[in-house]
């Protein structure tokens, strides 16, 4: 039996009546001797160029072969890239063998930009992905206070803006966990961790945005909607023993912090306002138009939200901004009162400015002349009374609103 004629490569024409090149293995068999290295093409000019029929190929007229040198117009002198080592290339990602792969937390989308598509937009409408992204954030924070020496539930001074924003950029992820959290409906203790904690951390960021965003789908709707207010007339025990069923919850804390919001940014009118409607019963409602023939029955009164005792620090700070019984030695011996929260003191803290000038166009009004430590007084530069760094605070802030100080007392005009 013949043997079958061996099938002849295609060889281009102007190759053929040329021997074959033998076969070269594969790039996956190729190997390297140890002590090879690789090292860059040099010659002694431009190399010439020939193309498969030996004719020559027009040149460049630049040498390659030397480094690339460009000078600005700064003078400055910079080398090509042709010139920097193969070491400067570097992948974007890496892979599991040393690349960085991305944080799919980081990537995730907000329900509201990213449309509703049903797909990687909805992904924080899934429960059990809400709550592994509310643990990723608390390592985003864990993060936050290894890096800047700030103490927790402590804001940060207005001049460190690296940390400002990186609290404002945990503030943007739980205004992302919250988007979900609404849209999928979510009415339980879970909940109402996300909008506590969103509103404290918008505290310390100092967002007056986001913090209201916060408190005005917390109190009353969402803490309502998950533990109602009892009913005034069931038994003592049986408001006990409910008591003792209700949700844990910071109820108390936040809607404080809620009115002082009210209370600095807009009004101590606005501030009124917000505490009626959560402290006194909502008003009875018929449960059908009345009619000639019999009267209506009408639906009881629900429940205040709070009761008044429980907000004694805003309704003290209320008295002490008043227009009418403005206080500011007692505003400032609010923001050391520690039987208050933190939070809600920082947010007492915001209205300082607002007071101090207050306060200092009523001194300006009262005295001709008055002594340094009364001032210091109203103007909340006593905390840390007798101390020389705290004089010159007090003396930096007389003179930059045209008061001079001279032995103890301050000439007002």
């Amino acid at each position: 039996m013949s043997r079958p004629a061996e099938t002849q490569r295609y060889q281009p024409p102007h190759l053929r009546g040329q021997s074959p090149r033998p076969e070269t293995s594969t790039a996956s068999s190729t190997k390297i001797p140890g002590n090879s290295k690789v090292r860059p093409i040099a010659s002694n000019g431009p190399s010439k160029s020939t193309n498969v029929n030996g004719a020559s190929l027009p040149r460049s007229r630049r040498d390659w072969s030397s480094p690339s040198t460009f000078i600005s117009s700064s003078g400055n002198v910079s080398h090509g890239v042709l010139q920097s080592p193969a070491g400067d290339i570097k992948p974007m990602r890496r892979a599991h063998s040393g690349r960085t792969e991305l944080d799919p937390m980081e990537m995730m989308q907000s329900v509201s930009r990213s449309g509703g598509d049903g797909a990687e937009g909805d992904a924080l409408k899934d429960w059990g992905v809400q709550e592994q992204y509310r643990q990723w954030i608390d390592q985003r924070l864990d993060k936050h206070y290894e890096t800047f020496s700030t103490p927790r539930h402590t804001s940060p001074a207005t001049d460190r803006t690296d940390e400002i924003e990186s609290l404002s950029s945990i503030v943007l992820l739980f205004r992302k966990l919250r988007e979900g959290v609404v849209a999928s409906h979510r009415i339980d203790a879970f909940a109402i961790e996300v909008f506590e904690s969103s509103a404290r951390i918008s505290v310390l960021a100092g967002n007056k945005t986001q913090l209201v965003a916060s408190l005005s789908g917390l109190i009353p709707g969402l803490y309502t909607a998950v533990s109602p207010p009892l009913s005034p007339d069931q038994p003592s025990s049986l408001d006990r023993a409910l008591a003792s069923l209700r949700i844990s919850d910071a109820r108390q804390e936040l809607t404080s912090i809620y009115l002082l919001y009210r209370l600095v940014t807009d009004s101590p009118r606005a501030m009124h306002e917000l505490l009626i409607s959560l402290t006194l019963p909502s008003p009875p409602l018929l449960f059908r138009p009345f009619s000639s023939v019999e009267t209506a029955a009408v639906r009881p009164s629900s429940h205040p939200f709070i009761h008044p005792s429980q907000l004694a620090y805003p309704l003290a700070a209320a008295r002490a901004l008043s227009e009418h019984s403005f206080d500011p030695v007692a505003y400032f011996r609010l923001l050391e009162d520690h039987s208050a929260g933190a939070y809600e003191r920082i947010v007492l803290r915001w209205a300082t400015d607002g007071v101090r000038e207050r306060a200092w166009t009523r001194l300006k009004r009262t005295y001709l002349d008055v002594g340094v430590g009364w001032v210091g007084k109203c103007l909340g530069f006593t905390a840390d009374e007798g101390k020389s760094e705290e004089d010159l605070h007090l003396k930096k802030w007389v003179q930059e609103h045209g008061a001079k100080s001279n032995a103890g007392r301050i000439k007002m005009r």
